[in-house]
């Protein structure tokens, strides 16, 4: 009676090892970005994923309505961003903000998105507007310092990451991209100054600025 029992005892054991495992697949699955995946299924009628199709249809249906809908135009231009179509977003952002030019918000929106297609002349112009309209413009500070750099303007993204910093003082993202472009110009002090106060509320990335500290200071000609 034992014989059957233990010639199917290693089949038994494979089977136990990938129910335990299959827990953690899908949690490694749910901790993606959203908007990020690598690869998108597509309606065939829309340019739209289906993963948000309903969210999709919602508003499409709005827009059938009432064409000029600002809110259901920024909804739709919100769920493009969250999938990466950054330029139907774009398109969306700047219907609203010709009808609604104060919403300082869809600015900020439209100019991180100009941002990830790397149209830099064009991110500055809307975040700028962005820090204009915003009752509080930290992250926009923050974003269009990042432009600036990318622009090779250092000096202009560090005055911008100040300012982010002077609003809120424990604003991670920023005291860390001054600290990296502190170290770009040579000024690893400063940088230092920004891992001290990364240390006292975050340190995951005051580690992460401390790393790249050290790297300038053992290899010198990165600066």
């Amino acid at each position: 009676m034992h014989v059957p029992v233990l010639k199917y005892l290693p089949a038994l054991i494979i089977c136990a090892v990938i129910v335990f495992l299959l827990p953690a697949c899908q949690r490694q699955e749910s901790n993606k970005p959203e908007g990020r995946r690598q690869a998108q299924q597509v309606n065939e009628n829309r340019d739209i994923p289906l993963a948000n199709e309903s969210a999709y249809d919602t508003v499409l249906r709005e827009l059938k309505k009432n064409p000029d809908d600002i809110k259901a135009l920024y909804h739709l231009g919100d769920l493009y961003f969250r999938d990466g179509l950054y330029e139907k977003a774009i398109a969306n952002f700047r219907k609203v903000v010709a009808a609604e030019p104060s919403r300082g918000y869809v600015f900020l929106q439209m100019g991180t998105a100009l941002n990830r297609l790397q149209r830099f002349d064009e991110a500055l112009d809307a975040l700028t507007q962005a820090i204009a309209k915003l009752k509080d413009p930290t992250v926009a500070y923050n974003n269009i310092g990042i432009t600036y750099g990318k622009l090779g303007r250092y000096q202009e993204e560090i005055d911008a990451m100040k300012k982010a910093i002077k609003l809120r003082p424990r604003y991670a993202s920023a005291r860390y991209n001054l600290g990296v472009t502190l170290i770009k110009v040579g000024d690893l002090d400063g940088a230092r100054e920004q891992y001290r106060a990364l240390n006292e509320f975050d340190v995951t990335i005051a580690k992460a600025l401390l790393d790249e500290i050290n790297k300038a200071t053992v290899e010198p000609s990165r600066r």
